[in-house]
């Protein structure tokens, strides 16, 4: 089991909740990442980020990386 308060949330990583702002709509956004396997743990707060899903792309920017354990 991994125990993801041992990981540094300080970029996305592996149980890391991030919330993103949509830069087309102003929307707030929040995911909880459940594998680093489609991550970049590189990536840090501020980077912009383009999500293309069959001919729609999606912009995001990372505004918060946090750890996803409550509590």
């Amino acid at each position: 089991m991994v125990q993801i308060n041992n990981l540094d949330h300080s970029k996305v990583n592996f149980g890391s909740r991030v919330k993103l702002i949509d830069l087309n709509s102003d929307e707030l956004i929040n995911y909880i990442i459940l594998g680093t396997y489609e991550t970049n743990p590189s990536k840090n707060i501020g980077d912009e980020i383009e999500l293309k899903i069959n001919k729609t792309t999606l912009e995001y920017e990372i505004i918060d990386i946090t750890n996803s354990k409550v509590g």
